[in-house]
């Protein structure tokens, strides 16, 4: 089977973060956040910028999935805050 578009645009990123930002640090590819409450999720790159905030990396093909990341982005977002402070 094929390696899907995205997998290969993931693999070059965490390869090559600074692409996306200079001193981008990556953390963890397909970075698994749990929640009880069944909203739990993979993080396509997880990384951390230079001022060490988590950096969160998306990968979408097309515009229709593209939209719905904002809201996928900012459950992840929430996700690593509570992870954070149960640390």
């Amino acid at each position: 089977m094929p390696m899907k578009v995205e997998h290969i645009i993931r693999d070059w990123l965490v390869e090559n973060p600074d692409f996306i930002e200079q001193g981008l640090r990556v953390v963890e590819k397909e970075h698994y956040l749990p929640d009880e409450t069944g909203t739990s999720g993979f993080i396509d790159i997880l990384c951390n910028d230079v001022y060490n905030n988590f950096v969160i990396v998306e990968i979408k093909r097309s515009d229709a999935t593209a939209r719905q990341t904002f809201t996928e982005v900012l459950k992840y977002a929430q996700l690593i805050k509570k992870q954070i402070q149960c640390s």
